[in-house]
């Protein structure tokens, strides 16, 4: 699959600093960390480090996704939010 190409390993490595970066700003501390791992494994290991970008960009995903499904509900008034009671 990989032959030791560069390019495949500096496309890989690209990848993963794109979602440590966009994990750290915006999708929480999981995703940015499997995005450093991945980023550390592409030389020796790019098939994992492909896998560790994938599972980043899902767990992004499905966080993003519960906020809007919260905020909509909100929204809805389905779930109510009070002030200064427990």
């Amino acid at each position: 699959m990989y032959r030791d190409v560069p390019t495949e390993i500096a496309e890989i490595k690209r990848k993963a600093r794109v979602v440590a970066v966009v994990g750290v700003l915006i999708g929480g501390v999981l995703p940015g960390l499997l995005g450093i791992a991945a980023m550390s494994t592409a030389e020796t290991n790019p098939y994992r480090a492909e896998k560790f970008t994938a599972i980043a960009w899902l767990i992004m995903i499905v966080g993003w996704l519960t906020f809007a499904a919260f905020l909509l509900m909100v929204a809805l008034g389905v779930i109510t939010v009070e002030e200064g009671t427990p």
